[in-house]
C-alpha cells in the first residue's frame, strides 16, 4: 500500500465509527439487549433483581448504551479531527 492510502484511511474509517456511535446512542435498549450479553445486560439484570421493575432496569441499560454510544462518537470525532490536522498541517 502506498502512503496516500494510509493518509485517507482515517478520513474514511472515523466517520463510519461516528455513525456506529450515533446508531448505538439512538437504538432501542431492548434491541441492544438482545445482542448484548456483557455490560448492558448485566446492568439490566442487576437492576431488575434489585428493584423488580423492568422499566427501571431498561432505563438503566438504556442510559449505559447512550453513554457508550456518546463516548464512541466523541472518540471517533477526536480521531477524525486529529487525522485532518495531521493531513493538512504537514
Amino acid at each position: 500500500m502506498n502512503d496516500a492510502v494510509f493518509q485517507i484511511m482515517p478520513l474514511v474509517i472515523c466517520p463510519i465509527f461516528m455513525i456506529v456511535g450515533i446508531a448505538i446512542f439512538r437504538a432501542d435498549p431492548k434491541k441492544l439487549l438482545s445482542w448484548d450479553r456483557r455490560t448492558g445486560y448485566h446492568i439490566y439484570k442487576n437492576k431488575l433483581k434489585s428493584t423488580n421493575d423492568e422499566a427501571r432496569a431498561l432505563r438503566a441499560a438504556g442510559d449505559f448504551y447512550k453513554f457508550f454510544g456518546g463516548c464512541f462518537f466523541l472518540f471517533s470525532l477526536v480521531m477524525l479531527l486529529v487525522a485532518i490536522g495531521v493531513l493538512f498541517l504537514r
